[in-house]
């Protein structure tokens, strides 16, 4: 029962930091761009009628709104499924609601991008940087050298604590060829982030620079998450872990999003922008 009780507070921390705490943050972020940086004097921040971005708006709150009402139902389904039995409460739940959580975000990235788009066609001046990004201007040696010893330690202990037989009844097999695949989708984000095109057209070196800080450092992030996630999957067949699947996976999904969108919200103010490049 101690078990259940943990886990109703980790998932309701889960329901309320993604679908109402965070979005919120961002809501806000977004309106103030809106109120301070208006079309009519930064004309090139906003490809579409200003009516498009509020609507946008509209539908992300609403959106978000929806999906936190739902969590709460199911929290009080759980909670009265599970007040007079002793059954594991199934690890698949906090990952297909987290999965429905972001929707919406995935939703706005898909707006964004089709800005940018918009951004990029109406743009007749290209724009290079001279020097060549490094990805140690962006990340520090210490951030890349825990991450890789984080990385070797869940590989390492999950084959130790299973003998090192590789076996996919055991879910070692299953667990390597996870964090491995996306450790490579991680490696790959960051060498786009460094090396790939400028997607805003506008955008100052020095603000795309802290984006390619942000977004590398929360992918090192998450992929030291992924890997004492699997950690402590393995321990658990080992030390009998299975009642805290749940919670350690609703703990996980909320430290993603924390080291991104909270990230994203922390390290890169509104006011440290170069908006100068969105007038006419």
């Amino acid at each position: 029962m101690s078990e259940h009780l943990l886990f109703y507070v980790i998932f309701f921390s889960q329901v309320v930091l993604v679908s109402y705490y965070l979005p919120g943050r961002l809501l806000k972020r977004m309106r103030y761009v809106l109120t301070a940086y208006p079309p009519s004097e930064y004309p090139k921040l906003y490809p579409q009628p200003v009516e498009a971005y509020q609507q946008s708006h509209r539908n992300y709150h609403l959106f978000n709104r929806v999906i936190l009402v739902i969590g709460l139902l199911l929290l009080v389904v759980i909670i009265w499924s599970f007040s007079s039995s002793t059954g594991k409460i199934g690890e698949g739940i906090p990952i297909v609601y987290g999965m429905l959580q972001f929707v919406p975000l995935f939703k706005l990235e898909l707006s964004e991008c089709g800005q940018l788009k918009l951004m990029r066609q109406s743009n007749t001046t290209r724009q290079a940087e001279l020097s060549r990004r490094r990805l140690f201007d962006f990340v520090s040696a210490k951030m890349l050298i825990m991450t890789v010893l984080v990385f070797v330690a869940a590989l390492w202990l999950d084959l130790y604590w299973h003998q090192f037989v590789f076996s996919w009844a055991q879910g070692t097999v299953g667990r390597m060829m996870a964090l491995i695949g996306t450790n490579i989708f991680f490696a790959v984000l960051i060498a786009w982030q460094l090396y790939g095109k400028k997607l805003n057209p506008h955008q100052a070196n020095s603000d795309r620079a802290k984006q390619i800080s942000q977004s590398a450092n929360s992918a090192m992030f998450c992929s030291m998450a992924m890997s004492v996630l699997l950690m402590s999957q393995a321990a658990g067949d080992v030390y009998d872990l299975d009642a805290l699947e749940a919670s350690l996976m609703s703990l996980y999904f909320q430290s993603i999003v924390l080291m991104s969108i909270g990230g994203m919200l922390r390290n890169i103010k509104i006011d440290k922008m170069n908006f100068e490049v969105y007038k006419q």
